[in-house]
């Protein structure tokens, strides 16, 4: 009599593959846990932000989602920077404020959704013996380097509007 295959579900694997150890330790490199990065990315704006977790998703093993986090956090900035223009100069001072608050409050939902994002595979990093690297000097020289950013755009955009008088 040939044996039945099992059909038992509890013996089935559940963990998604992002969750495998494996996978997770290829990212070389030690990530940042995620709970910390939260209040790291609120003190270096949209850009730092969005490379940090970029950099966090490719040392947990994860290069496409280091890519998409990239390109969403690119067009991000840029529909700031495109919404800031409209804003300064077809002079719609009355929305100014909500729209502030609209990309506060997107900013924020997105750090909340990619934290969590990466929770599990962080976890299951952690559990194979991993430990968290600290974020404080990334977090600091994400900071800088979004200044500096702005700072070349604000003059860029100054040299452009003098340049057409």
């Amino acid at each position: 009599m040939p044996k039945a295959a099992p059909d038992d579900d509890l013996l089935k694997p559940t963990l998604d593959e992002r969750y495998d150890s494996a996978t997770v330790a290829a990212g070389g490199a030690a990530p940042w846990d995620p709970e910390s990065m939260v209040f790291a990315t609120f003190f270096s704006l949209p850009l730092g932000a969005g490379v940090l977790y970029a950099i966090n998703y490719r040392r947990l093993g994860q290069p496409r989602a280091a890519l998409f986090t990239l390109l969403g956090t690119c067009v991000f900035v840029l529909g700031a920077l495109a919404g800031a223009w409209w804003l300064t100069v077809d002079g719609a001072k009355a929305t100014r404020p909500y729209v502030r608050l609209a990309l506060t409050a997107l900013g924020f939902i997105t750090v909340t959704l990619l934290s969590r994002h990466q929770k599990g595979p962080f976890r299951a990093w952690s559990n194979a013996g991993g430990e968290a690297r600290s974020i404080t000097l990334a977090a600091v020289l994400a900071f800088v380097g979004n200044v500096l950013a702005f700072i070349l755009l604000a003059a860029l955009a100054v040299w452009l509007t003098d340049g057409s008088k």
